[in-house]
């Protein structure tokens, strides 16, 4: 979970006697820095995520500088505003178009008193983003640890569990691979990052982001399903409107308790090629149905020959004369044996489905009100279908 505005306010509230002014409802904005600035010209470098604090010192030279500089430090995306007043500006100073603008634009506005020693301040605020950063690094290493070693070594553990990761907690992960230039990938992982912790959701999340296999690996920990998918997805739509971005599909595993991590990689991963095979910006592992359970099988000539025992001559036929006997029986079954619904789906006519089912039922010698029969049938295709998808993938 990042720090947010609130976070540091509640903590200096009342130790700085610091007073929110407006934009109460920004107060979830994601704290990266604590930067100290008077001059608008000064402001160019910033990044984004940073709390600005500043004495007023230039309100004495330039009547409308705050209006100015609050709509400067809007632009450049900071996460709020302490002003130092007593000085060189007063509260009472504060225009009510000021005011207006940051509570429209959910911008946090704060003042402390001048007796508040700045350096103070900002060494409390420092120590605890450096605490922040230290601990998600200590996490993040954890985590990478446990997917490349494939187990929890003593030592990780008593890392986990230092910041209260218990092997008894449940985890949830997901897998995103770039889909960009080489040259990119440092810009891609920062820009990623910057967009997974600004998702409305993601800010009450806790997570963390690792790499591994070339691809970006997201871990939550206790962390609810709906609110995961919730931040799935507006991960996904902000991927969708960001240029490097925009082709990132990713794979959801389940919820699991323990830190079952390298399995949870592997289904997700599969959940991954789903969505790229689908083109869907999203898929979860618990939506693969029965192929979870072929992901399982060690022994993928043995899918194969199964499928092939009941298919093969289906497939020579098609490939033999051009047909489409397979594709009008996985159909078929798709539908409930219902013509109309399959001709609909093929885009012919019903009794052009029914002269095709007939001769299928001919070839493979089937009784087609056979229960047994017809699973056997519909396994095949299942298997035939995985197969075509992870055959090159896993």
């Amino acid at each position: 979970m990042p720090i947010l505005v609130k976070d540091l306010y509640q903590d200096a509230k009342q130790q700085y006697q610091m007073k929110l002014i407006a934009g109460e409802d920004g107060l979830d904005r994601i704290v990266n820095w604590f930067y100290i600035a008077e001059d608008i010209g000064n402001i160019s470098f910033l990044e984004g995520a940073e709390l600005v604090i500043s004495t007023g010192f230039a309100s004495s030279l330039e009547q409308d500088w705050l209006p100015r500089f609050v709509k400067a430090l809007i632009e450049k995306n900071t996460s709020g505003l302490i002003l130092n007043v007593g000085k060189y500006i007063r509260e009472c100073d504060i225009p009510e178009t000021v005011i207006t603008l940051c509570e429209t634009q959910r911008f946090p506005l704060f003042t402390v008193p001048w007796e508040v020693h700045l350096s103070e301040l900002s060494q409390t605020y420092c120590n605890q983003i450096f605490a922040y950063r230290q601990r998600t690094y200590n996490i993040e290493n954890a985590i990478s640890s446990i997917l490349l070693e494939g187990k929890i070594s003593p030592r990780t553990q008593k890392t986990l569990e230092k910041y209260a990761y218990l092997p008894s907690d449940t985890y949830t992960l997901a897998v995103i691979e770039p889909k960009c230039e080489t040259e990119s990938l440092d810009q891609y992982d920062q820009l990623l990052r910057q967009v997974t912790a600004f998702c409305p959701t993601g800010r009450n999340l806790k997570f963390v982001l690792v790499e591994y296999q070339r691809q970006t690996v997201i871990v939550w920990h206790n962390a609810g399903t709906t609110a995961i998918k919730a931040h799935i997805a507006e991960l996904s739509d902000t991927c969708q409107t960001t240029s490097l971005l925009r082709n990132v599909r990713i794979g959801l595993s389940q919820t699991r308790t323990g830190l079952e991590l390298l399995k949870m990689y592997r289904q997700a991963a599969a959940a991954l090629t789903m969505a790229e095979y689908k083109k869907q910006p999203w898929y979860h592992f618990d939506d693969l149905g029965c192929f979870s359970v072929f992901l399982e099988a060690k022994d993928r000539e043995t899918l194969q020959e199964y499928y092939q025992k009941q298919l093969d001559t289906l497939e020579d036929y098609d490939e033999a004369h051009g047909g489409c006997y397979l594709e009008t029986l996985e159909c078929y079954l798709k539908y409930d044996r219902h013509l109309a619904k399959a001709a609909a789906a093929l885009v012919c006519h019903k009794n052009t489905v029914s002269y095709r089912i007939n001769k299928i039922r001919d070839m493979l010698n089937l009784d087609f009100d056979d229960g047994n029969a017809m699973f056997q049938l519909q396994l095949a295709l299942q298997i035939r279908r995985f197969l075509q998808i992870y055959h090159s993938s896993l």
